[in-house]
């Protein structure tokens, strides 16, 4: 056994000394301590032999029927899916602080505290850019008119 094996092996057993045994009692203590076990094993046999039958009758009880064709069995479960990753885009100003950041569709408009530290975020609505109402305007002013001064 090589030096390394000897230094852990009794390092080991310095972790788990033995434990002395206890002298054996003389007296009526040890008597009463021997009654007691005795009386424990006894009762402890007794239950032993009348529960095979109690077990026998559970397990009859709890056993599934045999399968005979594979169609009798459950489907395989089908495993989760993994979550998918998401494309966080951080936008930051001109001093190199992040402003806002984007997930996906969502806008998150960065908050901070009266330091500059960031408190939380909070989600933007944006609201669709709606089209410019027509402008009226006359036919004579989009007409092109050679030389003619407006």
């Amino acid at each position: 056994m090589n030096p390394r094996l000897q230094l852990l092996q009794r390092r080991m057993e310095r972790q788990n000394p033995e434990q002395p045994q206890a002298p054996e009692g003389h007296g009526l203590g040890a008597a009463i301590e021997k009654l007691i076990a005795d009386e424990v094993e006894r009762r402890v046999g007794e239950a032993v032999e009348r529960s095979p039958k109690v077990d026998r009758l559970m397990q009859g009880l709890n056993k599934p029927k045999p399968v005979s064709d594979y169609r009798q069995l459950d489907p395989v479960p089908k495993p989760v899916a993994p979550a998918k990753n998401r494309d966080i885009k951080f936008f930051r100003d001109g001093a190199g602080q992040v402003q806002w950041a984007q997930i996906g569709d969502v806008k998150l408009q960065v908050q901070r505290d009266g330091a500059g530290v960031v408190i939380g975020m909070q989600e933007v609505t944006e609201s669709p850019i709606l089209p410019a109402p027509p402008i009226p305007y006359m036919d004579a002013a989009r007409a092109y008119h050679d030389g003619e001064s407006r």
